[in-house]
């Protein structure tokens, strides 16, 4: 995020930011969004897909195009709610909900 970038999301939120500087005293609500966006729970799930040829090098996109199109079979779908998902091993971190963070 840049210098612009969170100009704006602290503007957002109620921020007052004067030649680039910010009360900390003004943060605490920045920061208990935060938590609160931490603390969210995800559900996690997995689709089995068979295939006769590897899928590694493949994009998500086209595997389920090739379950969908019958040249690979989803045999199986399970979904499990993680309410730490930070925590758990396939979590890679990436932020794809609208956030200001």
């Amino acid at each position: 995020m840049n210098k612009q970038e969170l100009t704006a999301m602290l503007q957002k939120h109620g921020i007052k930011v004067v030649a680039g500087k910010v009360k900390t005293s003004d943060l605490k609500g920045v920061l208990a969004v935060q938590k609160a966006e931490a603390g969210k729970s995800l559900y996690k799930t997995t689709i089995v897909i068979w295939s006769e040829d590897s899928a590694e090098n493949m994009t998500l996109e086209d595997i389920g195009r090739e379950a969908d199109s019958g040249s690979m079979y989803a045999s199986s779908v399970k979904s499990k709610l993680i309410k730490s998902p930070e925590k758990d091993q396939d979590w890679d971190g990436t932020e794809f909900f609208e956030s200001p963070f």
